[in-house]
């Protein structure tokens, strides 16, 4: 094709009179490019004003990657070739094809390409002829020094060529356009500063709160918003311990596991969401130095507790220091300020911090309480008993089974008896118990037992049918009542200082370090605890938690008897 210098100067110059309509044009540009858009639309905008300036057929710019030697198609605008879109998805094209194939070091600026339908270059001379062009001139676009991408414009068979005068308009119309990339690029770099936590990557607190004022105050939302506010547990002992830095990557561990979580939770077929969608629409910020949050439109209590559950049970399993999430849930349901529902869930994650790392309570209209573990529904049933592994085993597909199949009519506390049995078996547990603790008493009546420690050597482990059972009383036991009255999980530890005193010495009696307790209530008999114990040798209790709770909420809620036998 020649150099693009000589090319441009063999152009023919046309009337000198058109440079008044062209300096027009330059200003009209100028002034929708000065609009504050985002980048995406800068672009597009810039190509519609082009072609306009230019009279031309159509008007591309595309983006120069250095690092792969292409130029990538962004937009092409008005009379379309046969294989050409107006956003297409990948259209790239090797540098070398283009006019200005040097460009990205050296004398960008002055590099321009002119192309005729029966010019010398056979590249340009095809892809003229294929999208039916007679002329067509490519420009770079350059921006703070270095080469961006190119203008591409083209005129139609039936039109006058491109001339000498067109190619130098060209120039001035890429400078508009790299001053308003320029600018929108900027306006985006200053939006991240201004609205991204810079060590998570997380939306930051004033980011947050504009989208959920946003949606509560102008009814935007696509339904219900329910609020999920978090602080982390143990995250001052490991500045305190390990330094900042490693609490800093707690931190970030966080983030992941809350992005991961709205990612990997599957709504609900009641929440009208696809059931292998995620949770496209939440949003997860880091509104203070240990405090998250999650924003979520247009679903409900019980998804938000699901991503909670998750989130933790990630952390669980990632490396480093183990933190927890203490997490407040709360919806909009009757609210008309961001203020009112912060506070709402603000308080619930304040009362689950206090009843123990990684609980969940939720700010309902009788007050906080931690939300009851849900019974399985079909699906999800068929679900889990069609699960291959459930930690490494099918515990949790043959429990449903025998829960669904041969307990089907059994009373709460058969089945309950049969979920002990197997789990103490994966877990390797060290004993298990089923207590009762009937309504309005301060008693926790024990049914049946089992310690696998005590057990003979052949035969039977020592399950126990307890005709004249022991007595405790509950308000001994501060943490295993809150357990009770929230129905929901909780694992103790023998060598936590914070734990029940009685609770403690029990533990070293039965020579347990830990104990697994879940709660779950009968309207007929009152609520029922499960007691798991474990030693050193036991499979991770808190892992298992999660399982646990549905499980026992399934026996107890799912049984065909109303009381113990």
């Amino acid at each position: 094709m020649g150099s693009a210098a000589a090319r441009l100067a063999e152009l023919p110059v046309n009337d000198p009179g058109r440079g008044v309509a062209q300096l027009r044009s330059l200003v009209a540009m100028a002034t929708l490019l000065g609009d504050h858009r985002p980048l995406d639309e800068v672009i597009e905008v810039a190509a519609e004003a082009a072609r306009t300036a230019l009279g031309a057929a159509s008007v591309s710019i595309s983006r120069w990657e250095p690092q792969r030697g292409v130029l990538r198609t962004m937009v092409n605008v008005d009379d379309l070739g046969p294989h050409e879109d107006r956003r297409p998805r990948d259209d790239v094209r090797p540098g070398e094809q283009w006019w200005f194939a040097g460009a990205g070091g050296g004398e960008v600026g002055a590099k321009v390409g002119f192309a005729t339908s029966d010019g010398d270059d056979p590249a340009s001379v095809d892809r003229l002829r294929s999208s039916g062009k007679a002329s067509a001139i490519a420009v770079p676009i350059v921006v703070e020094r270095a080469m961006w991408g190119e203008l591409w414009a083209t005129t139609a068979a039936s039109s006058p060529r491109f001339d000498r005068d067109h190619a130098e308009f060209m120039l001035a119309i890429a400078a508009h356009i790299a001053a308003g990339i320029a600018s929108a690029t900027w306006r985006e770099r200053l939006a991240a500063l201004a609205y991204t936590d810079p060590l998570t990557g997380l939306a930051n607190r004033r980011a947050f709160n504009e989208r959920l004022e946003r949606l509560m105050a102008d009814g935007a939302a696509a339904g219900p918003l329910v609020l999920l506010v978090c602080d982390v547990d143990g995250l001052k002992g490991i500045n305190d311990r390990l330094g900042h830095t490693t609490g800093d990557q707690a931190i970030v561990r966080v983030a992941r596991a809350l992005q991961a979580a709205t990612a990997q939770v599957q709504p609900l077929p009641a929440c009208g969401r696809s059931p292998a969608s995620g949770l496209p629409s939440a949003l997860a910020g880091r509104i203070g130095g240990d405090e998250f949050c999650v924003l979520l439109e247009g679903y409900d209590v019980e998804v938000a507790c699901r991503v909670a559950e998750q989130a933790n049970r990630a952390l669980s399993k990632m490396g480093g220091p183990h933190v927890s999430l203490s997490c407040g849930i709360a919806t909009s349901d009757g609210l008309t300020r961001m203020q009112e529902l912060f506070h709402l869930a603000d308080t619930a994650q304040f009362t689950a911090k206090r009843a123990g790392p990684g609980n969940v309570c939720v700010a309902g209209e009788t007050g906080i309480h931690s939300p009851p573990a849900r019974a399985l529904d079909g699906s999800e049933r068929r679900r889990l008993r069609g699960s291959r592994t459930v930690g490494g085993n099918r515990v949790l597909a043959d429990v449903l089974g025998l829960l669904d199949d041969t307990l089907g009519v059994a009373a709460p506390d058969d089945r309950l008896v049969a979920v002990a049995m197997r789990l103490a078996d994966a877990l390797d547990a060290t004993g298990w118990a089923v207590s009762l603790v009937r309504p309005d008493h301060d008693q926790i009546r024990t049914l049946r037992t089992m310690d696998t420690e005590r057990a003979p050597v052949l035969g039977m482990p020592d399950q126990r049918w307890i005709s004249q059972p022991p007595v405790y009383r509950l308000s001994d036991y501060p943490r295993t009542a809150d357990v009770v009255g929230s129905g929901t999980v909780r694992v103790l530890h023998a060598d936590d200082p914070e734990e029940d005193p009685l609770e403690v010495a029990l533990l070293d009696e039965l020579g347990s370090c830990a104990v697994l307790v879940a709660a779950s209530s009968s309207a007929a008999a009152g609520t029922y605890l499960f007691e798991l114990y474990a030693d050193a040798r036991t499979a991770d209790l808190d892992d298992a938690a999660p399982w646990v709770r549905l499980l026992v909420a399934e026996a107890v809620r799912g049984a065909g008897a109303a009381g113990p036998r």
